[in-house]
C-alpha cells in the first residue's frame, strides 16, 4: 500500500488541467482557452472541473445561458409590483422572460449588460425565475491548488504523462515560487537544521589528581 494519502494522488487528466492554468495571469483563464488532451466533451470537462473543485484545487464561475419565469414569478407580474420587494431592473428581467425562456442577451436593453448575471441569480434565489442552462466561465487555480502543486504533488509513473509544454509550465511555476521564497524546505534540510540547532554534548569532567 502506498504511503501517500489519497489527497495527494492525481489522475493524469486532472494534472494536465491544473498545469494548463499555470501560464495565465493569476492562474486564471476562460474555460474556452483550456483544451486538455485527449479532447473532452462538455459533460466530461464539467465533471472534471467539479472533481477538482471538490478537492479545493480550482474554482470557477458559472454563467447563466438560459432561464425562464416560474409560476411564482408569473403571479407576481399579475400583481402590483410597487408592493413587491424587487428593483426596477429585476422587474425588467421578469417582464423579458414573461412568455418564453430566454438568454441573458434577450433581456430588455434597459438592464445593463454587466448586471444581468447578478440579477438572474438573485431572482432565481427568490424562486421568481428558473435557470435551465449554465456554462462554465473563468476557471482559476486556488491557493490550495497552488500549494498542492508546489509542496505536495509527487509523480507516480515511470513514463511522462504530460507534454513537454506542460512540463515547462510547471518548471516556470516552481521557479516563480522559489524566487518568492515559497518552496518547501526538504526533509533532509529540516533534519540538518535540527542537528545544527541541537546542543553539543558536554565533555565529561576530568577528575583532579
Amino acid at each position: 500500500m502506498s504511503s501517500l494519502s489519497a489527497a495527494t494522488l492525481l489522475a493524469p487528466l486532472e494534472l494536465k488541467f491544473l498545469l494548463l492554468l499555470l501560464p495565465y495571469p493569476h492562474y486564471r483563464a476562460a474555460m474556452t482557452k483550456l483544451c486538455p488532451q485527449p479532447k473532452l466533451s462538455g459533460v466530461q470537462r464539467d465533471r472534471l472541473c467539479q472533481q477538482l473543485r471538490q478537492r479545493h484545487w480550482i474554482d470557477y464561475e458559472e454563467i447563466v445561458t438560459r432561464f425562464g419565469l416560474t409560476a411564482r414569478g408569473r403571479t407576481l407580474l399579475d400583481l402590483d409590483t410597487s408592493v413587491w420587494p424587487i428593483t426596477p431592473d429585476e422587474k425588467y428581467v421578469l417582464q423579458s422572460c414573461q412568455y418564453r425562456s430566454i438568454t441573458p442577451g434577450q433581456i430588455s436593453a434597459k438592464v445593463p449588460d454587466d448586471q444581468r448575471q447578478r440579477l438572474i441569480v438573485a431572482l432565481a434565489e427568490q424562486q421568481l425565475v428558473r435557470i435551465t442552462q449554465r456554462r462554465l466561465g473563468d476557471v482559476w487555480l486556488t491557493a490550495a491548488g497552488q500549494q498542492f502543486l508546489r509542496d505536495e504533488y509527487v509523480p507516480q509513473s515511470d513514463t511522462l504523462t504530460i507534454s513537454w509544454t506542460l512540463m515547462g509550465h510547471y518548471l516556470q511555476f516552481m521557479r516563480r515560487a522559489a524566487s518568492h521564497g515559497e518552496c518547501p524546505t526538504p526533509a533532509l534540510t529540516q533534519r540538518r537544521d535540527r542537528d545544527i540547532a541541537a546542543p553539543l554534548p558536554t565533555a565529561p569532567k576530568m577528575s583532579s589528581l
